[in-house]
């Protein structure tokens, strides 16, 4: 007699520990809405896979890679005080001109005219030191000059003694004459032209001189992180600054997402105030953007073990910065910032870069001691550096500087 165990052996184990004959039991007595929708979710199982956006066409390739839970405050704030200070340059300009936006010549950033960019604290060299090309003793034309010159036919003939140099194209029409904005008066016997234009101190605006005619804001080198040339440049970088600067804040917390911010932006506008034209106000915070760049950087040397083919990231990192570069072209915003935020973003996450990223805490108390050297040394260099550059503008023959840079320039 065959015993009853080979005539009905037990079931199989199904993967999930029950048997197959009881999963066959327990099917039959569902619903037939539930088989067909067990039976669907089946095949829509087997279907193959939609295939993936291209690698170059995908967001995930930018990074950051590491993961963090803090909430990124530090970001929201400077999006809310961004929009504030902008609000507040549209006012002023509207208050000064009559117009919301320069209109003549035409701000194609949908911006205020450039003194207005000047008295709210833009990087403009001769406010922040002696240039030979714009000396603190003379009078130059300014946005009253220019408003004097539309009221009655005697101011705009006085204001025919205004001669242009060619310093900038901010030219401004009225009653057929042209006057470009921050040119020297040369013809100051006539009081109502010399009533009409204004000192460099005036032009400045923020805080006065500490000695008379000895420019001294120096902390142009952080406002200009603060204002924009018109609502176009403030769209593109404030769009920047939420979709990337929410993840970084995210991993290294807002106190460190500030000063890597900060630091990067201060570090930008000191070098282009070395090299940049002098004559020319440069402001927004696309040096600080640029560190965050150099942030990326450090993110993906650090998990470029764990990823699948790094290479590729890098690629699209590489390529995000070259299109960065080229955006740099922008009125008012120079390349040489966005060299020196990026430098000092890389220099400043590597200081700032979260012991628990790295793991270090369950390290020896030799590699622990390692680690905390390597990351004051970091800021040892970013402080060198920092003080080197601001030596160099603030002793360094700048329009000297910037003529060798326009030759450069013109040969290529």
């Amino acid at each position: 007699m065959i015993p009853f165990d080979e005539l009905h052996p037990p079931s199989l184990p199904h993967k999930n520990g029950h048997s197959f004959s009881s999963d066959m039991t327990a099917t039959a007595h569902l619903p037939l809405a539930t088989t067909t929708a067990a039976t669907s979710s089946i095949d829509d199982q087997e279907k193959p896979t939609r295939p993936n956006r291209h690698w170059m066409l995908s967001s995930t390739y930018w990074g950051p890679f590491s993961k963090g839970d803090h909430w990124p405050l530090f970001t929201y704030l400077m999006v809310v005080f961004t929009i504030i200070i902008f609000s507040g340059e549209i006012l002023l300009s509207k208050q000064s001109s009559g117009e919301f936006f320069e209109l003549e010549p035409f701000n194609y950033m949908l911006g205020p005219s450039m003194e207005i960019m000047i008295q709210v604290g833009a990087r403009f060299a001769p406010c922040m030191r002696y240039v030979d090309s714009m000396p603190p003793d003379e009078r130059y034309v300014c946005l009253h000059t220019i408003a004097e010159k539309n009221k009655t036919p005697a101011a705009a003939a006085a204001a025919t003694a205004v001669a242009a140099l060619g310093k900038t194209n901010n030219t401004t029409f009225a009653g057929g004459q042209s006057l470009l904005l921050l040119d020297p008066v040369v013809n100051l016997a006539d009081p109502r032209l010399f009533n009409s234009s204004c000192s460099l101190s005036s032009i400045c605006g923020m805080t006065t001189f500490h000695q008379y005619q000895v420019p001294d804001q120096t902390y142009r080198l952080l406002t200009p992180l603060f204002i924009h040339t018109g609502l176009i440049h403030l769209i593109i970088n404030l769009a920047v600054l939420i979709i990337l600067g929410t993840k970084v804040e995210k991993i290294i917390n807002s106190l460190r997402f500030s000063l890597l911010y900060i630091g990067s932006g201060v570090f930008g506008h000191a070098l282009g105030a070395s090299f940049a034209p002098p004559t020319t106000p440069f402001l927004g915070c696309s040096s600080s953007l640029f560190g965050l760049f150099g942030f990326l950087y450090v993110d993906l040397m650090y998990n470029w073990r764990r990823l699948e083919q790094p290479i590729r990231y890098l690629i699209k990192l590489l390529l995000g910065t070259a299109l960065s570069f080229i955006l740099g072209l922008l009125p008012g915003v120079d390349n040489f910032s966005h060299m020196g935020g990026l430098i000092a973003g890389v220099i400043l996450s590597l200081f700032l870069w979260p012991p628990i990223q790295l793991d270090v805490r369950n390290e020896s108390k030799k590699k622990l001691a390692i680690f905390y050297l390597a990351r004051l040394l970091c800021l040892c260099l970013y402080g060198l550096l920092l003080g080197i550059l601001v030596h160099h503008f603030t002793t360094s023959k700048i329009d000297e500087v910037n003529q060798t840079y326009l030759k450069l320039h013109s040969t290529y």
